[in-house]
């Protein structure tokens, strides 16, 4: 048996992140089948938050699945909305396959993976057997797994938050017309706007400035509680094209008429074989996946992102997340370590997040994002840019989700500030 401070489950996004932001040397961190792959594609640019990450930014650019992505494409039946990033975001928002990413962090920092898989955890003793060997964990079990959830599930405290289903599939971009997405709208005599990110407002014209929605996330509603996504990979040359249902699974064919009657009219598609030799030859599917841990946290385990809580695969925000609270945990276990008060703290922080993210999606199931200029600023600012999400980076943001809790709990607004002081000090 090896003993350890912190054992980190899952080489994802967050737990590279982790372990490279960790100040003990002592860290194992294990993953039963590093850079495979993932869904995610779309990086908000508060991904890049943090200078460490940001420097890997010109190298991100040269992968070969990489796409700027110019913003977020809303589309209803009798109206479109765009929502641009500003100048300043829009460099660090792209598109780009997470194992290629991963990859490149981990050979970039020099992080070190342990190939193993996690059967069982002794949670009094904080004891992990793997199919390799075990740990005895002097401090937390830190769990980045993914939609796994594998000490959620090892607890057996998983629940599902709401019923949800997505398929998804990639075809190949045989030709790009931005022009025919304009002429589409005029055609069918939809209304157009686009979100004046200065002003905080929708505005109704035509586009003029060159917008390119074959650089963008395209986000169309098919009917009540039924959507689909669209996200172009390796340069706008290969097309994700994902369906997200509130009702019952999505079938192939489904998937498929859906992709052929429904994609942007910007795009040439040509779909792909499903013989399995790539990600990008198969069909994906996952059903049931909105779902919850009881806790984020307890003074023995530590829950990031995901393994956490996911509710939906539409909104830009996973990375994100799983790097802006990983960097967080990691500062607070290097300055201060985890306690039953940071944990507790660390808990309120992530209810309110929930309670947020399931705000912004009801925003977009339900098409007020594009009608209401207030639940579109709401998306712009907590979702798309992601600053909802960057849990304690923004002091504005933070005074705001205390702002959320009200004056009523004095208590628990001294524990968030207690659990962001290291950020007002930067």
């Amino acid at each position: 048996m090896k003993n350890v401070e912190y054992l980190i489950i899952g080489a994802g996004m967050a737990g590279i992140t982790l372990k490279k932001f960790m100040a003990s040397e002592n860290v194992v961190l294990v993953d039963a089948a590093p850079f495979q792959y993932k869904i995610g594609e779309s990086i908000i640019p508060e991904h890049y938050h943090n200078l460490v990450i940001r420097n890997l930014v010109p190298k991100i650019r040269e992968l070969p699945s990489y796409s700027p992505k110019w913003g977020t494409t809303f589309v209803k039946q009798d109206v479109v909305v765009s929502f641009p990033l500003p100048d300043f975001l829009s460099a660090l928002a792209m598109h780009v396959e997470r194992a290629e990413l991963e990859r490149l962090m981990v050979d970039e920092w020099g992080i070190p993976i342990s190939q193993e898989t996690v059967k069982e955890i002794d949670f009094a003793t904080k004891v992990v057997v793997t199919d390799k060997g075990s740990y005895k964990v002097e401090k937390q079990i830190i769990d980045c797994s993914g939609p796994a959830m594998v000490v959620g599930t090892l607890l057996g405290e998983v629940a599902t938050i709401m019923p949800a289903f997505s398929t998804w599939a990639y075809f190949d971009v045989v030709e790009r017309h931005d022009e025919r997405f304009h002429q589409a709208i005029r055609d069918d005599g939809k209304k157009y706007y686009r979100f004046n990110v200065p002003e905080g407002e929708l505005l109704a014209g035509e586009e003029t400035d060159g917008w390119k929605p074959s650089r963008t996330t395209t986000l169309t509603e098919i009917s009540q509680g039924l959507w689909t996504w669209q996200i172009p990979l390796f340069d706008a040359t290969r097309l994700s094209f994902g369906v997200v249902s509130r009702h019952a699974p999505v079938s192939q064919e489904q998937l498929l008429e859906l992709a052929e009657k429904t994609h942007g009219p910007q795009y040439v598609l040509r779909p792909r074989a499903f013989d399995g030799s790539s990600p990008y030859n198969r069909l994906h599917v996952r059903n049931m996946f909105a779902r919850r841990a009881k806790v984020a946290s307890t003074k023995d385990y530590i829950l990031i992102a995901d393994s956490f809580a996911f509710a939906d695969p539409i909104y830009s925000v996973g990375t994100g997340l799983a790097v802006n609270k990983a960097i967080q945990v990691a500062k607070i276990l290097n300055e201060g370590g985890w306690s039953e008060q940071v944990s507790e703290a660390y808990n309120t922080q992530y209810e309110a997040l929930i309670v947020a993210a399931l705000d912004g999606f009801n925003f977009w199931y339900t098409g007020d994002v594009l009608h209401n200029s207030a639940a579109a600023a709401h998306v712009q600012k907590a979702f798309l840019k992601g600053d909802a999400f960057t849990a304690g980076m923004s002091e504005q943001y933070c005074q705001s989700v205390v702002s959320s809790f009200g004056d009523k709990d004095s208590r628990m607004h001294e524990r968030w500030q207690d659990l962001h002081t290291w950020e007002r000090k930067k």
